[in-house]
């Protein structure tokens, strides 16, 4: 599997698509108090899934939008299920066969099955250049502005509105 897009949402994918196959918490404590298999065996059958995962980021770091404490513990969890990462590698094409990227100026094909978008977004205002036009007031607010949080467009949102008079 390839994930297109290192951000939160990448990330999050990505781990969830690398645990899958791994033991349950509850299969993992049965083997484990039965003494059915060797502890470093557990670790394994834990932590390795049964799908390839590879993350593929234009920039050069993964997980800028994660929150300092969160971040951190994320990429520990990245490491530790296995996930491959590519990070200033661009998607040129997806292809029957998989993804065909640029990276350290070579081209070349990520084979995969399945492939996950998870990229950034960018402003789009098209609205904004008609509505001064016709001299309309009003206030841009969330991605219209710039890529934003929930959060954030929710407070500019809630901001405009008490502008109101």
């Amino acid at each position: 599997v390839v994930v297109v897009g290192g951000g939160a949402v990448g990330i999050e994918t990505a781990l969830l698509l690398g645990e899958i196959g791994t033991l349950s918490g509850e299969e993992l404590k049965f083997l484990l108090v039965n003494g059915a298999v060797a502890p470093e065996k557990l670790y394994k059958l834990a932590t390795e899934g049964t799908k390839e995962v590879v993350v593929v980021e234009m920039a050069d770091t993964l997980g800028a939008n994660f929150g300092k404490s969160t971040r951190w513990g994320m990429l520990q969890d990245v490491s530790r299920y296995g996930v491959k990462t590519l990070t200033q590698a661009k998607v040129l094409e997806i292809t029957e066969a998989g993804v065909r990227i640029e990276h350290g100026g070579e081209i070349s094909e990520l084979p995969a099955d399945n492939v996950v978008l998870a990229v950034g977004t960018r402003s789009a205002n098209p609205l904004q250049k008609l509505v001064e036009e016709l001299g309309i007031a009003f206030n841009v607010v969330g991605d219209a502005m710039a890529p934003a949080t929930v959060f954030e467009a929710n407070h500019q949102g809630y901001n405009a509105g008490r502008s109101i008079a």
